[in-house]
């Protein structure tokens, strides 16, 4: 299946079998997609049941697609281990990316929250300046800092947030 959005072709879609049941590889739309917001998600289903691995892709004004996000389903179709994700307010301009765990669907442990477009280093250590966000961001500040190796070399000051609809 083909989808014209504007001026961007995207292909999408996936099979069902004689029961009505999704298999195979699927690519799905994200639930909030528009023209700010071209998110697509590309894995597999199994008798209906999303299973493995699915990726994130963002699709940017330029139409240049971006893996913004990984993670896998469990053989009964719930997040589990590590994932990165969009967050519910993500598109073009508010590029926030979760990351963190999930055991049996449901999320663990600690989660960050970061911009795309931050550095690490080889070892995954994150590098240069950085904006720190918060789970419920949309209530709580957001720090900005400078790190380097891991280590925080600037103080992180409170900036003002601004959000845009």
């Amino acid at each position: 299946m083909y989808v014209k959005f504007r001026l961007l072709y995207l292909r999408g879609g996936g099979n069902y079998n004689d029961r009505g049941l999704k298999f195979g590889q699927w690519i799905e739309i994200y639930d909030k997609f528009w023209d700010y917001c071209k998110v697509l998600f590309v894995g597999n289903y199994k008798e209906g049941i999303k299973i493995g691995d699915w990726e994130v892709h963002f699709y940017q004004q330029d139409n240049n697609s971006l893996k913004i996000g990984k993670g896998t389903y469990n053989d009964l179709g719930m997040k589990t281990g590590y994932w990165t994700e969009p967050s519910e307010t993500f598109w073009e301009k508010f590029q926030v990316i979760y990351e963190g765990q999930y055991s049996n669907g449901i999320k663990s442990g600690k989660w960050n929250a970061f911009f795309t477009g931050h550095l690490h280093n080889r070892n995954g250590i994150k590098i240069k300046k950085w904006m720190d966000l918060y789970e419920n961001y949309l209530e709580q500040p957001i720090y900005v800092g400078k790190y380097q190796d891991g280590i925080i070399m600037q103080e992180f000051k409170l900036i003002k947030q601004m959000l845009y609809y």
